[in-house]
């Protein structure tokens, strides 16, 4: 599917040389967890979602395509061992949202939302890296979850 931009992140995105700055949004909530709202840049921004705290990361964002698999990866330096403690402490399944915006505009979301399930997390002293998928395998599910069978469809047998 066609990806849909702004009129400046289109303009940005085919000029040569641009002054705008893309940012990566990053949202990780989950019941019983303090939602944290982080962006790649060196300040803090204000959206219409709320406060986004400066924080460096990496994400690697899946690729574009029929076939492409819906895992992504974050890697967060680890310069605030509380988001290491939360963590260790945190017993459910925390939900990652990443969205893209331009620094000029950060109320338009080029691309995102993109919605993940934290599966796994493993962090040292350096960095934090983060395991985004869905949590339904939805390639792998039977369609229809139902096997026809005599015992349980007996009109489709004689």
């Amino acid at each position: 599917m066609p990806r849909v931009l702004s009129p400046a992140a289109a303009a940005a995105s085919l000029a040569a040389q641009s002054p705008e700055v893309w940012l990566a949004c990053l949202v990780i909530s989950g019941p019983g967890l303090e939602t944290m709202r982080i962006v790649n840049n060196t300040e803090a921004i204000t959206r219409a979602a709320g406060e986004f705290a400066a924080y460096p990361f990496e994400a690697e964002l899946p690729e574009d395509g029929e076939r492409a698999g819906g895992t992504a990866t974050l890697r967060l330096d680890n310069i605030d061992r509380e988001v290491t403690r939360l963590l260790r402490d945190y017993t459910g399944i925390a939900t990652a949202t990443i969205e893209v915006v331009l620094a000029s505009q950060p109320d338009t979301v080029e691309i995102g939302p993109l919605e993940f399930a934290v599966l796994g997390a493993e962090y040292d002293e350096l960095v934090i890296q983060l395991s985004l998928g869905h949590e339904e395998d939805l390639l792998n599910q039977r369609v229809p979850a139902q096997a026809y069978q005599p015992s349980n469809s007996q009109g489709l047998w004689p």
